[in-house]
């Protein structure tokens, strides 16, 4: 793969997001069954059914026979831990949740996670229905616990760049109803509960964390307008949908500077026909056990732009890294923010 350079004012990054984030088996994510429960996570929403679906399946979920390597929604790396390979000396703390949301909310009579104070939840679910993976919300619980045990460097915020991308599933959960998480209007978008949750994490960050108001960045919604799950669902909105994605991400910009890769994604992966490596999701309905699931995966060309009906191949995830790493690490103007800096614990999960 190729190299950008160092990591510049910054020795590690840290990650909250889903799906289009999660490391898998190298993050602190939705099959990191060692901090399952960390931060007071119920057993009952995560890891309990990813082990039920373990036994099932004979894997964790997202399941590897469909092509999803180390358990990533992609065949490949996510662009979050790419950006260790695209930039030299950056160390990556992930902890993005596969399907999570801003903030997760769960009332349900066996199992109950409620929302912090200054969050608007949302209830989502993975694996099949069963899973209920941490919000943004949740995995700043999960990682602020995670530093005060030790699991991490004592000055890991302080030291870091953290970048938080969230926002597909808050819009792919609600779009379709009156109650839409991003708001249905420009008018909407600066009240709407996706931008309330990005101000709220904001806040966590930077007074509950210590992190430097000048090293956070937001990814924001992607072009979910380009989503193929989405051209199926809403085939009607999809230029309303591209409007209120630019709204919101325009109330984003206010809060914290923003990686622009809603821009990157029109520019770069706009097609009349997206490719798609496997299609996954118009199956999982129908999922009972491992009979049921490919005896091997699909091959790429590697020129595929998503890998499943929802997510990115992992082409895309490279250059991703390559974008973010060009902007936010080793090319970007680093003169406003701290200098570099070297953390007291090397390593992390």
């Amino acid at each position: 793969m190729s190299s950008h350079g160092d990591a510049g004012a910054y020795e590690s990054v840290v990650v909250f997001g889903d799906s289009y984030s999660d490391g898998g088996l190298h993050g602190f994510g939705i099959v990191d069954m060692e901090h399952a429960e960390v931060g007071g996570f119920p057993a009952e929403a995560q890891r309990i059914p990813m082990e039920q679906l373990k036994e099932k399946f004979g894997a964790y979920y997202p399941f590897p026979q469909y092509g999803y390597v180390d358990h990533m929604a992609t065949n490949g790396k996510t662009w979050a831990q790419a950006l260790e390979d695209v930039t030299p000396g950056c160390k990556v703390y992930n902890f993005s949740h596969i399907s999570a949301s801003a903030c997760q909310d769960v009332k349900e009579e066996q199992c109950v996670i409620g929302s912090p104070q200054g969050f608007q939840g949302l209830w989502t679910d993975s694996g099949l229905g069963l899973v209920r993976p941490r919000g943004v919300a949740q995995q700043l619980q999960q990682a602020m616990e995670l530093r005060m045990s030790g699991v991490l460097p004592e000055d890991i915020f302080q030291n870091s760049l953290v970048a938080v991308y969230i926002g597909t599933n808050d819009f792919l959960f609600t779009w379709g109803s009156s109650k839409s998480a991003v708001g249905h209007s420009s008018e909407d978008a600066a009240s709407c509960a996706l931008v309330a949750n990005y101000r709220a994490i904001y806040n966590e960050l930077v007074h509950h964390l210590g992190v430097p108001a000048e090293n956070i960045v937001f990814g924001g919604l992607p072009a979910v307008e380009l989503i193929p799950k989405t051209a199926e669902l809403y085939p009607d909105t999809l230029c309303e949908i591209k409007s209120q994605v630019n709204a919101v991400n325009a109330e984003l910009g206010k809060i914290a500077p923003r990686w622009h890769v809603a821009e990157w994604m029109r520019k770069h992966m706009l097609e009349l026909e997206p490719t798609i490596i496997c299609r996954v999701y118009a199956v999982l309905g129908n999922l009972q056990g491992p009979d049921d699931l490919p005896v091997k995966p699909p091959t790429a060309s590697g020129t595929e732009k998503w890998f499943d009906e929802v997510h990115p191949s992992a082409a895309i995830h490279q250059k991703w890294a390559e974008h973010f790493s060009k902007h936010f690490l080793c090319g970007a103007d680093t003169s406003s923010r701290s200098p570099r800096k070297t953390s007291s614990v090397k390593g992390g999960a």
